[in-house]
């Protein structure tokens, strides 16, 4: 892993030093602190097969992951059942995304709600332990994270959809959630998340920053990139000011001129994002030969790593539709040398899922190739 420059900038981080936020009974307090977590050990960790390890090893310039947003959730067998797939299958990236879900919904499974942060500035630690022991996981599988700390619309309605990116108390309080994830301590080892290099590859910014902007944004496409920019540098300046070693993703999804809507999270569009190290595309059709090229014009000049964050279909393409569009995507990544991560690993079975999982038939004849090619196994 690079290391990046340590570089603090003030204007900043000493907000971040003097952050306000919401206690169970609302009243103001000068800073949070992060909640003492109950003693290491509480959670069970997994017996992985000890014969199969995958020592962390530099990643080749091509690789193969998955996308598994609440996989830390997960019950302890289809936890186990999942990341000794991607073991196995040579995959070498997890995307989980420490997300919101205070209801159930239908296309979850556990349906069970689970945060991070609820209300506004009160940070729930069972949350972080269960992380902690996901962490641990992964470590024993040698499979790398990236870590995705929150989803705007979790904030819009505290904030609003347009004030999210640009109101003082909106920015506050999202820096604050950076911040608690980066000096939370990892229950097991006793060190800080931001610590962890070795499992940790990558910390993603937000899940498609602009993107819920679609349909409903009144206010210009300059305005909008300007003020998306502005929202993605302030929060890349302050993960390397906490930590400048562990490399930094924008979690776009890179295509608003592609679709023409008015999300200002366009590539092409944002240019340079200091601090930043990794930019991403999430495909869902198009012509992706064309989206790479256009957004090399960006990520080469600028000396920023590029992959296909994202892709899938619903398993209503049933299996010849999943093989048509995972071969498709795997085999224009590979050539062009972008890594990949399918959306998204998981059990469920109904035709409305994006899921695939290693009974699969996709799983053997494309995953598995394709990973594996990657890897150079």
């Amino acid at each position: 892993m690079d290391t990046k420059k340590y570089f603090i900038l003030w204007m900043v981080f000493i907000p971040l030093l003097g952050m306000s936020c919401h206690s169970p009974s609302h009243q103001v307090s000068e800073s949070t602190e992060i909640t003492q977590a109950p003693p290491a050990g509480t959670l069970e960790l997994l017996n992985l097969p000890p014969s199969k390890p995958v020592p962390f090893e530099p990643l080749p310039p091509v690789w193969g992951g998955a996308n598994q947003a609440q996989l830390w959730f997960q019950p302890d067998h289809r936890r186990q059942r999942q990341l000794v797939a991607v073991q196995n299958a040579g995959l070498r990236m997890l995307r989980i995304i420490l997300g919101h879900r205070e209801e159930s919904v239908w296309w979850d499974d556990p349906p069970d709600p689970y945060t991070f942060e609820s209300p506004i500035g009160f940070f729930h630690e069972d949350s972080f332990n269960r992380v902690d022991r996901f962490i641990t996981e992964c470590r024993q599988a040698g499979i790398r994270l990236i870590v995705t700390f929150g989803i705007p619309t979790n904030y819009f309605a505290e904030f609003g959809d347009w004030d999210f990116y640009t109101s003082t108390a909106a920015k506050r309080a999202y820096l604050n959630r950076i911040r608690q994830c980066l000096l939370h301590v990892h229950q097991p080892s006793g060190a800080m998340w931001r610590d962890l290099d070795d499992v940790i590859w990558a910390w993603e910014i937000a899940n498609e920053p602009g993107i819920n902007l679609k349909g409903k944004n009144s206010h210009s496409p300059e305005e909008t990139v300007a003020t998306i920019h502005s929202w993605l540098t302030m929060c890349a300046a302050t993960i390397a000011a906490l930590d400048p070693d562990t490399l930094i993703s924008i979690g776009t999804a890179g295509h608003s001129r592609y679709y023409g809507v008015n999300t200002g999270d366009d590539l092409r569009d944002l240019g340079d994002i200091p601090h930043a190290d990794i930019y991403t595309l999430h495909f869902y059709g198009g012509d992706l030969k064309q989206w790479i090229r256009d957004a090399k014009t960006v990520t080469v000049p600028f000396h920023k790593q590029l992959f296909i964050e994202e892709f899938g279909v619903q398993r209503k393409a049933r299996f010849n539709g999943q093989i048509e569009t995972y071969r498709y995507v795997t085999e224009i990544c590979n050539r062009a040398r972008v890594p990949w991560m399918f959306w998204n690993l998981g059990h469920l079975k109904e035709d409305s899922a994006w899921c695939i999982s290693e009974d699969d038939p996709v799983w053997n004849d494309v995953v598995v190739p394709a990973a594996q090619e990657d890897s150079g196994l």
